[in-house]
């Protein structure tokens, strides 16, 4: 039987010892998740760490788990990034933060585009879009889009308020 339920790790690439494994633990979480919506999760968090530099958290790659009781390979992972990290207060040699996990998705809403596209298919146009954002070529699939249309100029721009 795993030790925690819920644990919750930043996954930084730059190998910053602030964010070892084993940095957070959680306290209680509340979340959204549903079909067609991106999902939110405000995780309360303790440490013993009090010097994490929170400003290099923000936007990071984050997991929450969900441990299953006796399998592990049953886990529930919340695979995204931290929109939010704050220090809440410390109590004795503990220190409390509240973080936002969001999906990958979320990283769009950081990027607005005003383009117009010509003479493109919706995969040509999604594809432009895509690689003028902060997304990276493994966040998204368009490879299940089987309808090409072609649309004129008249039909799609970025943000379009219509």
């Amino acid at each position: 039987m795993p030790d925690k339920k819920f644990s919750f790790e930043v996954i930084d690439n730059r190998t910053n010892p602030d964010f070892a494994s084993n940095t957070f633990s959680v306290v209680k979480f509340k979340g959204y998740d549903a079909i067609s919506r991106p999902y939110i999760f405000e995780i309360l968090l303790i440490s013993s760490i009090n010097n994490i530099d929170l400003s290099a958290a923000v936007h990071l790659d984050a997991r929450l788990t969900f441990h299953h009781a006796t399998d592990n390979t049953k886990d529930i992972w919340y695979n995204g990034v931290l929109s939010q990290i704050e220090q809440l207060h410390k109590f004795g040699q503990h220190v409390f933060y509240r973080a936002l996990l969001v999906p990958r998705l979320w990283r769009l809403t950081l990027n607005k585009q005003y383009k117009v596209y010509l003479n493109k298919t919706a995969i040509q146009i999604i594809q432009a879009a895509f690689a003028d954002s902060p997304l990276g070529t493994t966040d998204y699939d368009i490879t299940t889009i089987a309808t090409q249309i072609l649309l004129d100029e008249e039909d799609i721009s970025d943000d379009d308020s219509d």
